[in-house]
C-alpha cells in the first residue's frame, strides 16, 4: 500500500530466478492491510491508524498539488482501505480543506456529497473525464446514488476519459464501474435506474467483464446474471466474462458463471488461468468443472486476436527473447502441466498431476513438462530447489519447498 501510494516504483513477486512476476493492482487499489489475519488482535487497531495516517497524508498530497480527480478518487474509496476495522471514522475533508465548512452547504446528502468534492452541479464533469455520479459508485453508498439519480444524473454516464492511474479505460460506463469497485445495492440502483446492461467500454468489455475481471465481485455478478446480462459476450481479443475470471483468477466469479445455462467453455481455461493471475484455487476449481487436464493448446487461426497476439510474440523471441516470448515459443501443442513449467507456477503441479494431468505428453516442439521442469531445477539446483515429479506421488496439499522430501527432477 505504502509503495502504491508513493507512485515511484514497482514490485515484484520471485517464486524462481527465472519467474520474476510484476505485482499489478487493479483498477488502483491495493487490499485492505486491516482486513488480514491477525496473530495478535490488538495489531489491527495499530495498523489501523498507520492506515489511516497514510489516507490523511495522501489525500493532503493531493489538495495542495491542486490534483483534485486523484484527491476524489482516493476520498470515496477510504471504505474499502478501512474495511477489517470495527467502527472505523472516516477522514473529514474539513481536517485540510479550508476553503469552507459543510455548514456552508445544504444539509441534503446530495449537497453535502457535492461540497466535499467541489462540485457545483450534479451534471458537472472534471478534468478527468469523471461526473458526481462517477465519484458515489466509488463511495458505495446506493441511497446517495439513488438521490444523484433523482436530481438528473444519467444512469447510463460514462467517463470520458482513459483514467491511467487506475486502469480504467475510456467510455466507461457507471454500471461498469460499480460492478467493479462497489456493492450490488449500487449496481440494482442502476438497473432500477435503467442502465444498459450490456453497455461496452472503449476496449469492448461489458459490466460483467468489468465485475469478473477485477475485483472478484461475485454479488454483483451473480445480479447483473439474474438481470440478464449477457455472459456470452466477447471483449477483443475474444474474451468473454467468464473467460476474463479466469484470467484473472477470481474464483467466486468462475463459480457464479458455471452456474448458466447454455454452459460456458472450458476450452482452454486452464492455458488461460495459468498464464495470467490464476492460483492454485483457480485451477481446482476449473477441474471440478471437468476441465481437460491434459488438453494440447491449439489456437485456431479463426480466433485471429489471440492468434496474432501470440504469433507476435513468438516472432519476437528470436530478436529479445524474455519469458514471455519464450511462453509463446513452446505455447503450440503445450499441456496445462507444460504451462505450469513455463510460467513458474509449480505450486500448481500437484494439483493437475493428482487430476491425472501427464508429464511426458510433448509440444509441438517436442518438449514435456519433465523436460521444462529438468531445466528449472538445472538452474536452481545450487539454492536446493526440489520439485514432487513422480506421476500419483503428490497430493493437492503439498507445497514445494527446499525441505520436501517428494521425488525431484534428478530421479527422472
Amino acid at each position: 500500500m505504502a509503495r502504491y501510494f508513493a507512485g515511484d516504483g514497482y514490485m515484484i513477486t520471485i517464486k524462481t530466478a527465472r519467474h520474476p512476476t510484476l505485482v499489478f493492482t487493479p483498477n488502483g487499489l491495493c487490499k485492505p492491510p486491516c482486513a488480514g489475519d491477525f496473530t495478535l488482535e490488538d495489531d489491527r487497531k495499530v495498523v489501523g491508524q498507520v492506515v489511516t495516517d497514510m489516507l490523511q497524508m495522501k489525500l493532503q498530497s493531493f489538495w495542495r498539488s491542486g490534483d483534485l480527480h486523484r484527491y476524489r478518487f482516493l476520498l470515496n474509496l477510504q471504505y474499502h482501505y478501512f474495511q477489517g476495522l470495527v467502527g472505523p471514522i472516516l477522514i473529514s475533508p474539513e481536517s485540510f480543506d479550508t476553503t469552507g465548512t459543510r455548514e456552508d452547504a445544504d444539509q441534503s446528502p446530495v449537497a453535502r456529497f457535492l461540497h466535499d468534492n467541489h462540485f457545483r452541479r450534479v451534471l458537472e464533469r472534471d478534468s478527468a473525464g469523471w461526473t458526481p455520479l462517477c465519484y458515489a459508485v466509488l463511495l458505495g453508498k446506493d441511497a446517495l446514488v439513488r438521490d444523484l439519480i433523482s436530481n438528473r444524473a444519467d444512469p447510463n454516464d460514462v467517463i470520458t476519459k482513459k483514467t491511467k492511474h487506475a486502469f480504467l479505460t475510456k467510455n466507461l460506463p457507471v454500471l461498469s464501474l460499480a460492478a467493479s469497485y462497489s456493492t450490488k445495492e449500487v449496481v440494482e440502483v442502476l438497473l432500477v435506474a435503467r442502465a444498459n446492461i450490456n453497455a461496452r467500454c472503449a476496449t469492448g468489455a461489458t459490466a460483467l467483464h468489468w465485475g469478473a475481471g477485477v475485483n472478484d465481485n461475485a454479488d454483483a455478478v451473480r445480479l447483473l446474471l439474474q438481470a440478464r446480462a449477457n455472459p456470452f459476450i466477447r471483449s477483443p481479443p475474444g474474451v468473454t466474462p467468464f473467460r476474463t475470471s479466469c484470467l484473472t483468477g477470481n474464483v467466486r466469479c468462475m463459480s457464479e458463471m458455471l452456474t448458466i445455462q447454455p454452459p460456458v467453455s472450458l476450452r482452454f481455461a486452464l492455458h488461460g488461468a495459468l498464464a495470467f493471475n490464476g492460483e492454485e484455487n483457480t485451477i481446482s476449481c476449473l477441474i471440478n468443472a471437468s476441465a481437460d487436464v491434459n488438453e494440447r493448446l491449439r489456437i485456431p487461426v479463426t480466433r485471429p486476436g489471440f492468434w496474432a497476439f501470440m504469433r507476435t510474440l513468438h516472432l519476437k523471441h528470436y530478436p529479445s527473447p524474455s519469458a514471455l516470448t519464450f511462453l509463446a515459443y513452446h505455447h503450440y501443442g503445450a499441456t496445462p502441466a507444460i504451462f505450469s513449467a513455463l510460467t513458474g507456477k509449480l505450486e500448481t503441479l500437484p494439483i493437475l498431476v493428482a487430476a491425472g494431468a501427464r508429464l511426458d505428453i510433448a509440444n509441438d516442439r517436442g518438449k514435456t513438462a519433465r523436460d521444462f521442469l529438468q531445466e528449472i531445477y538445472a538452474s536452481e539446483s545450487q539454492h536446493r530447489f526440489t520439485i514432487p515429479l513422480a506421476e500419483g506421488s503428490v497430493t493437492p496439499n503439498h507445497h514445494f519447498d527446499e525441505d520436501s522430501d517428494a521425488e525431484t527432477i534428478q530421479s527422472i
